[in-house]
């Protein structure tokens, strides 16, 4: 392969992270825990949008649970926003030719 094309390859690459990774911004996702109980929504950079408790998950003498399913949810929420990105990189990335199996995002597991 020429220097040029591995540049036109890479300034394609650059170009699709940037656009993957603006829609990723703007992506919500919820994971619950206790069959929703607890829920908690993030957006695509991480960040914490909204936390709903139900009260009966609230129990004074056992705020291990609580803090049980807080921890499940915001896992789950992490690995679906890994997921959602990894996907959103997938499709792009064969396309190029490019094996994105040796790159972990936060919370995938591919």
């Amino acid at each position: 392969m020429d220097f040029t094309k591995m540049m036109q390859m890479a300034s394609q690459l650059r170009d699709q992270l940037g656009l993957a990774q603006s829609e990723q911004a703007t992506t919500e996702v919820t994971g619950e825990a206790g069959g929703g109980l607890v829920r908690v929504t993030m957006n695509g950079k991480y960040e914490v949008l909204k936390i709903d408790i139900d009260a009966k998950a609230v129990d004074v003498s056992d705020l291990h649970l609580l803090e049980d399913l807080l921890r499940a949810a915001f896992n789950q929420a992490t690995t679906k926003i890994g997921s959602s990105m990894r996907d959103k990189l997938d499709g792009f990335s064969k396309n190029l030719g490019i094996d994105l199996s040796m790159f972990k995002f936060p919370g995938s597991e591919g």
